[in-house]
C-alpha cells in the first residue's frame, strides 16, 4: 500500500503516518465500490466534464479492483482531459485523523495518466482548495492501493475530488474502492493461538499444526452491528472478512489456499452489545507453511466492506496485536 503526502493547504493539516503493512483499527465513513453486478455512480456523487469534450468519468462494469466494477476515464484524441468526479458529503472534524483510500490503474503503462486528488467544501472545481495527491505519470497496469492521511482544520462538510488532466489519446484510467476512514475506538480483534492458550508455550516443531482463535469484540458503550460471516482469506484481500498476515524467517509467508469470497446473508449481521463478541477458530497451517525454523509473527485482520439491508452495519478494518511463535527442530531430530 502506498501512503502518499503532498503538503499543507488552506484550512487543512496533512499528517504523515508510519507505513507498516498492517494499520490501526479504522471505521469507514465512506466506502464505495460502484456497484455489484453492474457499475453505478452513487446518487450523491457528481461528474463534471469541465472542457465539454464528451469524455468524462463514467461507471464501467470491468477494469476495477479484481476486474470488477469501477469508474473509468478515456481521454479525447485531440485535447487534454479536464474532468472531475466528486464524492458525496463527508462530515469531518479536526479531532479525527482521516485516511482516504482508493485503488487506481491504467490500461497501458506506455500510456500514462495524470491524476490529482483534492478536498474542499463545495462540490465543484472552484471549491477544491487543498491538494492531497498529485501524480503526473500513473503508469501501473495492476491496481495499486493508495492511502492519503490528513486531518481538517475546522469542522464541516467536505467533498473529495478526483481530477484527471491526462494528455490526449490515452487509454483508460480506472478508479475503484474509494474509502474514507477514521480511527475505531470501540471494536477490537484479538488473536489467540492454541498452544499458548493450552500450555503457555509459543514453541512449535516443523510441520506442527498452528491453530488460532480470532475474537471480534465490542468494548464500547453502544451497540454495534457487525458482519459475523468470517470467511477466511489472505491480507490484503478486500473480499475476505477474516484474513491473516504472516511474516516468517525469510519475510512474508504466502497464503497457499484458494478461497472464493462469499457475501454475507441478512442473518449474518449481528448486534454486539458492550462486551459481546464473535469468534472464528482456524487452522492456519491449511494456508501457511510453518516448516522453516525461526520466528513467525502473525496478525489477524477483520475487514467488512459489506453493508446490511438497513444501512447500519459497521464497515471498517480491525487488526490484532501480532502473535509470535517460534518453530524449532526438536532435539534429536536435527539433520533429519
Amino acid at each position: 500500500m502506498k501512503r502518499c503526502l503532498s503538503g499543507a493547504g488552506l484550512g487543512l493539516l496533512i499528517i504523515a503516518l508510519a507505513a507498516p503493512f498492517s494499520i490501526a483499527n479504522e471505521r469507514f465513513t465512506l466506502w464505495e465500490d460502484f456497484g455489484g453486478e453492474f457499475a453505478t455512480l452513487p446518487p450523491s456523487w457528481v461528474v463534471d466534464d469541465v472542457n465539454s469534450d464528451g469524455h468524462a468519468w463514467t461507471p464501467w462494469d470491468f477494469g476495477g479492483a479484481r476486474g470488477g466494477c469501477g469508474l473509468r476515464h478515456f481521454t479525447s484524441s485531440v485535447q487534454p482531459a479536464d474532468d472531475w468526479v466528486f464524492t458525496g458529503a463527508l462530515n469531518l472534524t479536526p479531532a479525527e485523523a482521516c485516511t482516504l483510500y482508493f485503488k487506481t490503474r491504467v490500461t497501458s503503462a506506455g500510456q500514462p495518466h495524470k491524476l490529482a486528488v483534492w478536498i474542499g467544501q463545495t462540490q465543484n472545481p472552484a471549491g477544491m482548495t487543498t491538494m492531497l495527491f498529485s501524480d503526473q505519470t500513473l503508469a501501473f497496469e495492476t491496481p495499486q492501493d493508495m492511502a492519503l492521511p490528513f486531518s481538517v482544520g475546522s469542522p464541516g462538510t467536505y467533498y473529495v475530488g478526483f481530477h484527471c488532466t491526462s494528455d490526449p489519446g490515452m487509454l483508460a484510467l480506472f478508479l475503484d474502492q474509494v474509502g474514507l476512514a477514521v480511527p475505531e475506538p470501540d471494536l477490537m480483534a484479538t488473536l489467540q493461538l492454541d498452544r499458548e492458550i493450552y500450555d503457555g508455550s509459543t514453541i512449535y516443531a516443523p510441520g506442527d499444526p498452528v491453530k488460532g482463535m480470532v475474537l471480534v469484540a465490542n468494548m464500547g458503550p453502544s451497540p454495534v452491528t457487525i458482519n459475523s460471516k468470517l470467511t477466511v482469506g489472505h491480507e490484503p484481500d478486500p473480499n475476505a472478512v477474516l484474513s491473516y498476515l504472516v511474516n516468517g524467517p525469510s519475510g512474508e509467508v504466502p497464503f497457499v489456499m484458494k478461497v472464493k469470497p462469499v457475501e454475507p446473508e441478512p442473518g449474518d449481521f449481528v448486534t454486539l452489545n458492550t462486551g459481546d463478541r464473535v469468534h472464528k477458530y482456524y487452522d492456519l497451517s491449511l494456508g501457511f507453511d510453518f516448516t522453516a525454523p525461526g520466528d513467525y509473527f502473525i496478525e489477524a485482520v477483520y475487514w467488512n466492506p459489506y453493508p446490511d439491508g438497513g444501512g447500519t452495519a459497521w464497515i471498517g478494518r480491525l487488526v490484532s496485536t501480532p502473535a509470535m511463535i517460534t518453530v524449532e527442530v526438536p532435539v534429536g531430530r536435527a539433520g533429519e
